[in-house]
């Protein structure tokens, strides 16, 4: 084999394994995209209103871990009238910082 051809065959391969490393970082960096979603969703599922409440507006908080992740979320629920119930939240992931926001309306009849 040529001298230069073995210089081809070396650059090609070079580029390969570079390649395959830059694909393995963004596949490592979306498994914790992934994980700290599934934290901030089970937080979320968290936040209960207490049905057994006398006033009309509560805070809730909840805590989520998903695959080494954990987050934090807070939210207020609020009884506009007897049929009517307001929800908000927030939940902020402590790996990458992410963090999502949710509101609702829920009737009743």
């Amino acid at each position: 084999m040529s001298a230069a051809l073995q210089r081809n065959i070396d650059k090609e391969a070079a580029a390969r394994i570079a390649a395959a490393d830059a694909l393995q970082g963004r596949i490592a960096t979306l498994e914790s995209r992934l994980n700290d979603a599934g934290a901030l969703a089970a937080a979320f599922s968290a936040l209960v209103p207490n049905a057994r409440a006398t006033n009309n507006t509560q805070v809730s908080l909840g805590v989520g871990n998903y695959g080494g992740s954990n987050a934090l979320a807070a939210g207020m629920f609020h009884y506009v009238g007897h049929n009517v119930l307001l929800n908000a939240g927030v939940s902020t992931a402590f790996n990458n910082h992410g963090t999502a926001v949710r509101a609702g309306v829920t009737f009743g009849w």
